[in-house]
């Protein structure tokens, strides 16, 4: 990829990677890659400071999923606003992730007086939307299915390619029935 300056304006010249379907499919509740690789072992980091570091997944292997978790309030400032910046850090540090082929979940915690959970994750999702490293969310403890459907529903339609996790198997069993192949079962 390269850039080009204008005039105060960068332009990137180069391809985008989108992913499909394809890319990530559930089955049997686990998570599996277009090669068929499935990841079985999820190993959770909880970022504790707005700043993504750098080296943010450094000590995983391509071959663990990541469930990368934070607090909301990183991402959604108020029902109205959303912290760019934080999401301009976190999609960075997700492009680097894709040169060494890892694959993370997310899960952003907790709540926003006023925000709707399904915009907070819609939000977030606009602003990583071409991060192959990316392969679905994990749904908090005790979201209910109510919320995760509305969630569900609101980015399959620009987001068909993630898959969705749960840690609490008699929503996953539900879920599963309405969205075979993108439910997988997080156990953590």
């Amino acid at each position: 990829m390269t850039d080009r300056y204008y005039g105060g304006l960068l332009f990137f010249i180069g391809t985008c990677m989108k992913l499909t379907e394809a890319d990530y499919y559930a089955k049997d509740g686990v998570l599996y890659n277009k090669d068929g690789v499935a990841f079985s072992t999820i190993k959770k980091l909880t970022l504790t400071d707005k700043k993504v570091p750098e080296s943010l997944l450094a000590g995983f292997s391509a071959k663990e999923l990541v469930l990368l978790e934070f607090p909301v309030s990183f991402a959604c400032v108020d029902a109205e606003n959303f912290d760019e910046a934080f999401l301009a850090d976190l999609r960075s540090a997700l492009k680097q992730l894709e040169q060494s082929g890892k694959t993370v979940i997310f899960s952003a915690t907790g709540s926003v007086a006023g925000a709707e959970q399904s915009d907070v994750f819609y939000h977030i999702a606009r602003r990583i939307k071409d991060c192959t490293s990316v392969a679905g969310i994990c749904f908090p403890a005790g979201t209910t299915k109510g919320s995760v459907m509305t969630i569900i529903d609101a980015l399959q339609k620009k987001h068909p390619e993630y898959v969705y996790f749960t840690a609490e198997k008699e929503l996953y069993d539900s879920l599963n029935k309405d969205y075979a192949g993108r439910i997988a079962f997080a156990s953590i």
